[in-house]
């Protein structure tokens, strides 16, 4: 005869709550190894791009523990933020380094060099994010609520990697690069 199968609206986000946390791995996984590829063929020094690199996986592990922290539980909307926040990290990180990369000199005059010709654009990108984030901290929505958070969060975390630990880890490990002769 017939068959029946019970259904409710809630077994919907029952079955994401049973496979989230292994998408969001796999998710970021992924996402991390593109962006590394990417890094590795715009920033074509290995040195460089795998210290960048690592500076954003930390970035995104630190992101993960503060959220925790804040008590920000995992979901599909927290997700689609952390994925989101990959790509966002990746902007404090890479164009200190691209600058670095095309400098010349000692490694501490590069990491300057650096840090005077595009820190302050890095450092308005990042002050910006952050005034147009705060417009939600008092907001009430869930979904505004846990954007302020995360996009909060990764804007600190991701802005302090990019403009104080990346130049001094350059200025240390970087490597130099002679001036051209004239």
């Amino acid at each position: 005869g017939m068959r029946a199968f019970p259904f409710a609206s809630n077994f919907l986000y029952w079955e994401e709550m049973g496979v989230i946390d292994t998408e969001l791995a796999r998710n970021l996984i992924v996402a991390a190894g593109i962006v590394f590829i990417i890094i590795s063929i715009l920033i074509p020094q290995p040195r460089i791009a795998c210290i960048v690199s690592l500076g954003i996986c930390m970035s995104i592990v630190e992101l993960v523990g503060f959220m925790h922290w804040w008590g920000v539980t995992v979901n599909g909307i927290t997700t689609i933020y952390l994925l989101i926040c990959l790509g966002l990290s990746v902007d404090y990180s890479v164009h200190i380094a691209h600058i670095f990369k095309e400098s010349s000199g000692s490694m501490e005059e590069r990491a300057i060099g650096a840090m005077t010709r595009i820190g302050p654009s890095v450092f308005h990108a990042l002050f910006s994010t952050v005034l147009a984030v705060l417009v939600l901290a008092r907001s009430k929505s869930y979904i505004f609520e846990i954007f302020f958070k995360v996009l909060f969060l990764v804007t600190m975390i991701a802005g302090f990697k990019g403009l104080w630990l990346l130049p001094v880890v350059l200025s240390i490990v970087g490597g130099s690069k002679e001036k051209p002769q004239d």
